[in-house]
């Protein structure tokens, strides 16, 4: 398979062109070991012969003194020539001279290709005659591309080659970016490889393809699945790695040393390279001489790095195993000395020795506990188990592993690290003690979240007899499964059972928030749809909550009380201010492993209080971060904020890409609330293109399911609200009346800014007379106490489109001029373009016509535009809010001004009035192209 160089086989394809028109040309293709030149040659090759060219292939041998024309003798050989025995040539003019007359001969009858694959590992004589020779013919039609390392850290120090053939048009193979590079490991990892795998191997080869070929092919079945560990460091084949190494050759041995202490400790870290250089022996000046010779550069901060990272990975395979291991016992040593971070010291301990082995395993177990003390679980759990793998005495073994056990129930999991921790476990009956935690570890991964709530259940059993201080934890993730399933009743039972056992013991394995058992209370009701009963119980637990000291208080306490501003979207200045806090102190305690879940909590407070900016920053590093951690459950989350933001902004290639891994991940878990998420973004983005039907269907899907969510923001309450206005401009005002009956008993029960303006819409779209003003007013008044400036905007919209309906032009246009500026700030393109468009239906200026052309009206121009690009008179009435008849007069004016008799020429009329910027934006199916 070759893949990830359209741009160098675009120069391939221009220089065979040029052949097959009659004009010679050459192409100098360089690059390091292993970057995939002669996959490159055989590509141009099979490119050549599709064109119908002749196309010969020769590939230089390493250069020897004795045979200085070898290569000159091996290309006469395949153009059909006369070589000679490769020492029978007495100058390089002679073998210019022969060569010229072979490729003349090989050209003359039809257009042709040479290529010479690795001419740096010829002769000088050799290299210096094929060149000659490739600059006499260049008037055939041939074409000769030629490979070659060329400059850089990779190259011979001699440099013949790229000083001989410096005057020829080169292209650099690069680094294959990480999308084929990882389509190249696939292959050659075969079907069987995990995604770790092939993203563990991408990483380490550096999208290097001739590199991810070779170490694929020496990995084993079981590394490649995953079902074992991957070696550290991954396998490089002796030819691959001697083609680096060899530029190590003219150095002192002293400096050598010293560049594999620095190829082991792989650390930007100045006072461990220090450290670890002495303790091999070595000083800090020992890597003059590799700086002086290109292989290294200082970073910023001044720290030695090699040029190339390949490099660093040939020099670690060429070690002897003892070498390396011994190196990385003084890098581990080294960095506990120093108080680094866990995760460095357990790299080095893990690499130290092959074996089991008492002493590394014990300094293993109390890195783990340094990192439960540091709040970190996943390091914690990483310690534990290489403690357990590494301790040789099997009872110790065993306790080791079921500590790890603990740790990683603490941590956001993947199913492949809890498989491989549970094929630790191995089949024997698990401690009754330790049941709970093994169900629990197993329901974190469990992708269905049914199959996951049977495994909640269960493990509540076993916790109640066995692991009191785990019940309150399971209770509080059965409630949480309970919700996303739909089923409310089952959640509610969980947290009835969770007060309860808060109430009597107070036991948890991790420290909860006082005001938990209220607050997963005030969440239940809320989502059986009890909201009266709700309110208060939110409002309590979050007076409470901000009482807590956040930039003080135990860590774990802070993460569990964002959980619960989240579990209750809470968005006040309480619990920005824990928010803030929490992704400070997890980044200072090294927190990365929860980052995505606060990523995905701080984006959607960022797209509540209108900061879309910030929430999409927020969305994008998480996603990435998601993916690369097989992180599912915030994964979830961030795509289902990231969904609603592309419906508004009108990111349809956003909106399919995310929405169609969300909808996998929510049908995949049987989560409803995602999916509710979904169906609302969706039809949200069909309203912003004024596909009301469609809008309609997906909306009720969202709405019409038998919950309420999680709070007001969720996808529940707001499609309800949204379905309320399709209907309206459907005109379908009896099903509009009856859900806004409905929906105004809810609204009403809550004390919250939003609750009462969206009430106030609501009642002014079903209301009739001088009531829909009152009620507008009324709307806006409460959007002034609500953070979010998206939701404001479509009111002043619908007000606006109210007024101008109402023949109230110059008020309307006040009301629609700040839904414009609101959109704007937002970057809400539909919307933005729906505001813009009733402005110029209002009589704001609209410059649209020529002077020779009789001005469209506001109303005219919008009609007609909708009307050229396909829609029916019935959906434009409905897009506008117009009668069929009024739609149809509108369009009679339009045909008389342009000149035209009929829809069919309305697209070409309207060519030569509107500016391409004019096209009907958030409406649009498809732009109008301009004709002629």
């Amino acid at each position: 398979m070759f893949v990830g160089r359209p741009a160098e086989l675009a120069r391939v394809d221009e220089l065979l062109a040029e052949v097959t028109g009659g004009f010679g040309g050459v192409l100098w293709l360089t690059g390091d070991p292993g970057i995939g030149k002669s996959a490159f040659i055989d590509a141009t090759v099979r490119r050549a012969r599709r064109r119908g060219l002749k196309a010969v292939k020769v590939r230089a041998i390493q250069f020897s003194e004795s045979v200085p024309f070898a290569l000159a003798d091996d290309l006469l050989r395949v153009l059909g020539g006369h070589p000679s025995d490769g020492t029978g040539f007495s100058d390089v003019g002679a073998v210019s001279t022969a060569l010229v007359a072979g490729l003349v001969g090989w050209a003359r009858d039809s257009p042709s290709l040479v290529t010479i694959d690795d001419l740096s590992s010829a002769a000088e004589a050799s290299v210096a005659a094929v060149s000659a020779a490739v600059s006499r013919t260049m008037d055939l039609p041939l074409a000769v591309v030629v490979t070659g390392r060329g400059p850089g850290p990779s190259a011979r120090t001699s440099g013949t080659a790229s000083a001989i053939c410096q005057g020829w048009p080169e292209c650099r193979l690069g680094p294959l970016d990480p999308l084929a590079a990882a389509a190249v490991a696939r292959a050659a990892l075969g079907s069987d490889a995990s995604e770790r795998t092939v993203a563990a191997l991408v990483a380490a080869r550096f999208g290097n393809p001739g590199a991810i070929h070779d170490t694929a092919r020496l990995l084993t079945p079981g590394e490649v699945s995953g079902a074992v560990p991957l070696p550290d460091p991954l396998p490089m084949s002796a030819s691959l790695s001697r083609g680096w190494t060899v530029l190590l050759d003219a150095l002192a041995r002293e400096t050598r040393e010293a560049l594999g202490a620095l190829a082991v400790i792989e650390s930007d870290r100045f006072d461990l390279l220090c450290a670890v250089l002495t303790g091999a022996g070595c000083r800090v000046s020992c890597l003059d001489q590799a700086m002086d010779n290109g292989l290294l550069r200082r970073d910023s901060r001044g720290v030695p790095e090699f040029v190339h990272p390949l490099l660093r990975a040939a020099i670690v395979a060429e070690m002897t195993p003892a070498h390396y291991r011994a190196l990385n016992r003084i890098a581990a040593d080294a960095a506990d000395g120093l108080h680094l971070p866990t995760g460095i010291v357990v790299r080095h301990l893990t690499a130290s020795t092959a074996r089991p082995d008492a002493q590394v395993a014990d300094a293993l177990a109390d890195q783990a506990q340094r990192a439960r003390d540091l709040h970190d679980p996943h390091r914690a759990a990483d310690a534990q188990v290489w403690a357990a793998r590494l301790t040789p005495d099997a009872e110790l073994r065993r306790s080791r592993i079921l500590d790890a056990v603990r740790d990683r129930a603490e941590c956001i999991n993947n199913a492949e690290t809890v498989q491989n921790l549970l094929a630790l476990v191995g089949p024997d009956p698990v401690p009754a003690r330790l049941s709970a935690w093994v169900t629990e570890l197993r329901a974190s991964v469990e992708p269905d979240l049914a199959v996951a709530a049977a495994d909640h259940r269960l493990a509540i059993a076993q916790a109640r007899t066995y692991a009191p201080e785990l019940l309150p934890e399971l209770l509080w993730e059965a409630a949480i499964s309970g919700w996303a399933l739909g089923q409310s009743g089952p959640a509610m039972d969980a947290v009835d059972e969770f007060a309860r056992v808060v109430a009597a013991s107070g036991q948890c394995q991790r420290q909860l928030p006082t005001w938990s058992g209220t607050a997963l209370r005030a969440a239940g009701l809320f989502q059986l749809g009890e909201v009266a009963e709700s309110v208060p119980l939110r409002k309590q637990a979050l007076s409470v909550a901000d009482q807590l000291d956040a930039a003080h208080c135990d860590l774990d306490l802070l993460m569990r009380a964002v959980d619960l501003d989240d579990l209750l979207l809470a968005d006040t200045a309480g619990s920005r201010s824990r928010m803030s806090a929490a992704l400070q102190r997890a980044a200072e305690t090294s927190g990365t492993p929860v980052t995505p879940c606060l990523w995905g909590m701080a984006a959607w407070q960022a797209r509540a209080r209108g900061d879309w900016v910030s929430a999409q920053l927020l969305i994008n590093d998480g996603v990435a971060l998601c993916y690369e951690m097989s992180a599912t459950w915030p994964l979830n989350g961030l795509l289902a904020v990231s969904v609603e933001l592309a419906s508004l902004q009108g990111d349809s290639d956003r909106l399919v890409r995310h929405g169609n891994a969300l909808r996998d991940l929510g049908i995949w878990s049987a989560d409803r609330r995602r999916l509710a998420i979904l169906d609302r973004a969706t039809g949200m983005a069909a309203l912003g293109e004024g596909s009301l039907d469609a809008a309609a269907a997906s909306l009720a899907q969202s709405a019409d399911v038998p919950f309420l969510g999680r709070g007001l923001r969720d996808a529940v309450i707001p499609s309800r609200v949204d379905l309320i206005e399709v209907l309206h401009r459907l005109d379908r005002r009896d099903q509009a009346a009856e859900r806004a009956e409905t929906l105004h008993r809810t609204l009403r029960a809550m004390d919250q800014p939003l609750a009462q303006a969206w009430d106030e819409r609501v009642s002014a779209l079903v209301s009739h007379g001088e009531e829909v003003d009152a009620h507008y007013e009324a709307a806006l008044l409460a959007h002034a106490r609500d953070a979010d400036p998206f939701e404001a905007g479509r009111t002043e919209l619908l007000y606006g489109e109210h007024l101008r309906r109402t023949q109230r032009r110059s008020q309307a246009r006040a009301h629609l001029s700040r839904a414009e500026n609101l959109f704007m700030q937002m970057q809400a393109a539909p919307w933005l373009e729906r505001a813009r468009q009733e402005l110029r239906v209002s009589g704001t200026p609209c410059p649209l016509g020529s002077r020779t052309t009789p001005a469209l009206t506001g109303q005219e121009a919008n009609v007609a535009r909708a009307v050229a690009q396909g829609r029916s008179t019935r959906e434009v009435a409905q897009l506008f809010c117009l009668s069929p008849r009024t739609v149809e007069t509108h369009l009679s004016s339009v045909y008389r001004k342009l000149g035209v008799t009929g829809r069919a020429g309305l697209a070409r009329g309207l060519a030569g009035v509107f500016h391409p910027e004019d096209a009907v934006g958030g409406f649009a199916r498809q732009p109008i192209e301009p004709i002629g």
